[in-house]
């Protein structure tokens, strides 16, 4: 009897490969207390910046099987890891025209990771752990925000909020060095060709999901999912920081998000596999989202701290719980050799809904002077969405 499952060990090295691209971005929403007045805007603008990160995203990802049919998954998330650790040296000149390079280069770099991800991963598993291992390499999300949560405010408050946010870039050198022994396997077939730079070349696997009916569905779901996930993210230290929360104090209830996250994504996929289907688990996310969500206007430095870290788990593992579990089904309905297509189209149109929400939240929190409305309104699009995922489970048989 196998100690761990068979390929664990190149799961928990994609999980990483996720934690860089998510470390990275949520490094700059994390320091966004201390950063943004020293770039000159307000902090509620992180979601702008976070938008825009995830606009870019949409077309990096969507633009990417190419690269990786040329030069081999492997190289590609070798790639965007360096395009990562760049764009946090540069967010650290502390400018607005560096806050708008990094974005660039942040979206470029976690564009591509789930498609690159995705061949490796069918590789190494079966229908019946295959949600389970997609949900430990995308508990890497969610280790990431830990990671952003735990270092940067620490090391800002031994020295300043740059240092930590270079100590988050210096552990993804580390990555670069772990993957390269994983391409002689991976990175085997690749096929050389010659690419071609252009709109239709990067809509390509969107045109191909928009023409089948049940994913185009499925894929506003996770528009839904991924929009009130990164909101969550984007906006939980600053709220609490105006909430009368030390930066150092916020971090830690941002660390308890995240490893909400964490385990609830690898629950949520055992869950799946075993005993529930994909359908169940991911409309009870949904409904547990939603819930979570409604209690945040009820946060306050008043709580005891059990009760808040109880709370912030609770609320990581369901706004952060859902997304092995929806690209596990995702890849596992794709034709064979169709994978990573299929997911950069679905994540294209995922990734839509983090480059409009957040950046719709932070406006709300504007208007309104409050956190109030906006954590509402997407309490209600979590619980909209975990309901038309039922619909669509019942009227598209073809999905268990």
């Amino acid at each position: 009897m196998r100690l761990f499952p068979h390929g664990i060990g190149t799961t928990l090295v994609m999980m990483l490969t996720m934690a860089v691209g998510s470390s990275a971005i949520l490094a700059v929403a994390v320091s966004a207390p201390d950063s943004a007045p020293e770039i000159g805007v307000r902090a509620s603008y992180v979601g702008i910046f976070t938008g825009a990160v995830y606009f870019v995203a949409m077309f990096s990802g969507s633009f990417c099987p190419g690269f990786i049919v040329k030069y081999g998954p492997v190289r590609v998330l070798q790639v965007t890891v360096l395009f990562a650790v760049v764009g946090l040296f540069v967010f650290t000149l502390a400018t607005p025209l560096a806050a708008v390079l990094c974005a660039i280069l942040l979206g470029i770099a976690y564009g591509p990771i789930n498609p690159a991800n995705a061949p490796v991963l069918l590789a190494i598993t079966n229908s019946g752990n295959r949600a389970f291992m997609f949900s430990i390499k995308q508990s890497g999300v969610t280790v990431g925000g830990a990671v952003a949560a735990l270092i940067v405010p620490m090391v800002a408050a031994w020295w300043n909020w740059k240092a930590g946010v270079i100590s988050v870039a210096l552990l993804g050198v580390a990555i670069l060095f772990i993957l390269q022994p994983l391409r002689s396997r991976f990175d085997s077939a690749r096929a050389n060709f010659s690419l071609t730079w252009s709109f239709a070349t990067v809509m390509g696997p969107v045109r191909q999901i928009m023409r089948i009916p049940l994913l185009r569905g499925f894929a506003a779901v996770g528009f839904t999912y991924a929009g009130v996930q990164i909101s969550v993210s984007s906006f939980f230290v600053v709220f609490l920081v105006e909430q009368g929360f030390t930066l150092v104090e916020a971090g830690i209830c941002f660390l308890f998000v995240n490893l909400g996250g964490i385990i609830g994504r690898i629950a949520w996929g055992g869950l799946s596999d075993k005993w529930l289907t994909p359908k169940y688990t991911l409309t009870l996310i949904g409904v547990i989202s939603a819930i979570s969500l409604s209690g945040m206007f009820m946060v306050s430095d008043n709580w005891h701290k059990f009760f808040l870290y109880v709370f912030s788990f609770i609320l990581g593992s369901s706004t952060h719980g859902w997304n092995g579990v929806f690209l596990s089904e995702v890849a596992n309905q794709a034709p064979e050799g169709e994978a990573h297509n299929w997911t950069g189209g679905v994540q294209f149109l995922i990734y839509g809904g983090v480059a409009i929400l957040p950046p719709l939240f932070g406006l709300i929190i504007v208007g309104t002077s409050g956190y109030t409305i906006p954590f509402f309104l997407i309490a209600v699009c979590a619980l909209l969405a975990s309901f038309s995922l039922l619909w669509l489970y019942r009227i598209y048989t073809e999905f268990r």
